[in-house]
């Protein structure tokens, strides 16, 4: 094989290596969620949505930034509370970088990792101990949701115009010490005692109040029951005094009566003895 002849074939190898480092080189894609940074010669030229774009080869480079939304942990950050309590917090960040934002971002950090490292990795933990401190031990636990939704507008006012938005923010989890949670537990079951106590206080009023009433009702049932006798006795001594005062009128006005009550009376014996001289007690009959 002659000299020309490899040298040609070396030529058009070299020209399709060429050609297809231009083909596959004149384009790229993003994918949904990223936006990219073309940079040629290492100035930032534009940015690219998600998509197919072209390049230009060899001079241009692309570098992809996500900005889809992603979670950061901050945990056994130490922090005391307004009664120097110190805690073990741990934190969950949620976050995304500003797709407008990613020329700066790529200037500034060169990858949203790094940003989030520099930004959110110095700033969300002045700004929680900051808030967290405001509150006592014991308010943290009562009022949560509060603390958590101060700490989130904290951090989103410390890193607004960076490029990074801080989507929400969750306290995990909050450790004290064993001192502390031992005289919190002494605390509550203290309370449990008092309400307990408080529970039979009121269980024996209310069955005072119970044998009260039934005392009250049992004596009226027996005054009432008393005065229904009494007016019974007193109804009837009145009809036998009543029936007295007209037996007696009636003996007045006839004397006759006591002769016809003892004939109704009598059983028709004579009495088997009589005192000597007395005379039969009875009234003749005409």
């Amino acid at each position: 094989m002659s000299e020309v002849r490899v040298l040609g074939i070396g030529i058009g190898l070299f020209a399709a290596v060429g050609v297809v480092t231009v083909a596959f080189g004149s384009w790229y894609t993003v994918d949904q969620g990223e936006v990219a940074v073309v940079t040629r010669n290492g100035k930032v030229v534009g940015v690219s949505e998600a998509g197919f774009h072209g390049k230009a080869p060899l001079v241009d480079s692309v570098t992809t930034l996500d900005i889809r939304e992603q979670r950061t942990d901050f945990e056994n950050m130490l922090i005391y509370t307004a009664d120097q309590q110190p805690s073990a917090t741990t934190w969950s960040v949620t976050w995304k970088a500003e797709p407008t934002a990613a020329e700066s971002i790529y200037a500034q950090f060169g990858s949203v990792e790094n940003m989030a490292n520099r930004i959110l990795g110095t700033r969300f933990p002045d700004r929680a101990k900051a808030t967290f401190g405001g509150y006592t031990a014991s308010s943290v636990v009562r009022d949560r949701s509060t603390l958590v939704a101060a700490v989130t507008k904290a951090t989103q006012e410390a890193v607004a115009g960076t490029g990074l938005i801080v989507t929400g923010v969750q306290l995990i989890n909050v450790d004290y010490s064993d001192a502390y949670e031992q005289s919190v537990e002494q605390r509550m079951q203290a309370e449990v005692e008092v309400a307990k106590l408080r529970e039979n206080a009121e269980r024996e009023k209310v069955q005072a109040e119970i044998t009260v009433t039934q005392a009250e009702a049992k004596a009226a049932a027996t005054k009432a029951a008393a005065e229904a006798d009494a007016f019974a006795i007193k109804a009837r001594g009145e009809a036998e005094a009543d029936a007295i005062r007209a037996r007696g009128a009636a003996l007045r006005e006839s004397p006759e009566v006591v002769a016809l009550t003892t004939a109704e009376r009598w059983n028709g014996a004579l009495p088997q003895t009589m005192v000597p001289g007395s005379t039969v007690p009875f009234i003749g009959v005409r």
